[in-house]
C-alpha cells in the first residue's frame, strides 16, 4: 500500500504542475508548540516550508528564487531567524503577504522589512512570506491549499509586539505572529 502511493505521488508530480520537493523532505520542526507563534523552518535546498501550530503541522512547496545568491537582487532569503509580521493584502501585488524581520546577529534584536540587513554582506530589504508561482527572493509558497493552511494558522495566533530597526536611531513596532529559520 505504501508502494502504491508513493507511485500515485510520483505520477501526479510528473504530470502535473504540481510541486512535490516536501513529499521526501524528512526533517521536523522538533520544538514544541507555542501558544503566541506560528514556528516554521525553511529547507532550501528541498523547497519545503514546514510549519506547526495549534497541534498542526503543515509542509509547504516553496519556489527557488529567480538568483541563487543571497546577496544579489532577486536572490534567495539569506540563512537564519526572520520574525514573521501579521498577514495583510499586500497593496502592489494584491495578496496575503506576511513581512519577515531578520534577527540581528548578535540576537539582540530584528531588522525591519524595510531595511537591508546589515549583517549580512550584500543583503537586501523587502523580503516576504506569500503565495504564487515566482520567486523574486521570497520565501513563495507554491500551492493554494496548502497556502491557505498556513494563512489560517498564521491569522490564529496574537502574537506579540517587537521593536524592530529601521535605521540605527529608527525604530519600528510590529506584530510578531510567527518566526521562522531559513536554512539549506
Amino acid at each position: 500500500m505504501k508502494l502504491l502511493s508513493l507511485l500515485v505521488v510520483v505520477v501526479l508530480c510528473a504530470i502535473s504542475s504540481v510541486d512535490c520537493g516536501c513529499y521526501n523532505e524528512n526533517r521536523i520542526i522538533s520544538t514544541p508548540d507555542n501558544s503566541k507563534h506560528v514556528l516554521c523552518i525553511q529547507f532550501k535546498n528541498s523547497d519545503c516550508l514546514h510549519c506547526k501550530a495549534n497541534g498542526n503541522y503543515y509542509k509547504c512547496d516553496t519556489k527557488p528564487a529567480v538568483n541563487s545568491n543571497p546577496a544579489a537582487d532577486k536572490g534567495p532569503a539569506p540563512n537564519g531567524y526572520y520574525a514573521i509580521g501579521a498577514i495583510y493584502t499586500h497593496g502592489t501585488h494584491g495578496i496575503s503577504w506576511a513581512n519577515l524581520h531578520p534577527r540581528k546577529q548578535n540576537g539582540n534584536g530584528w531588522w525591519n522589512y524595510y531595511r537591508a540587513n546589515p549583517d549580512v554582506p550584500g543583503s537586501r530589504s523587502h523580503i516576504g512570506l506569500h503565495p504564487g508561482r515566482t520567486s523574486r527572493g521570497c520565501v513563495t509558497v507554491t500551492g493554494s491549499y496548502c497556502w491557505s493552511n498556513l494563512e489560517s494558522m498564521l491569522k490564529s495566533k496574537t502574537g506579540d509586539t517587537i521593536t524592530t530597526t529601521k535605521r540605527f536611531w529608527k525604530t519600528a513596532t510590529v506584530n510578531r505572529v510567527g518566526i521562522l529559520r531559513v536554512m539549506n
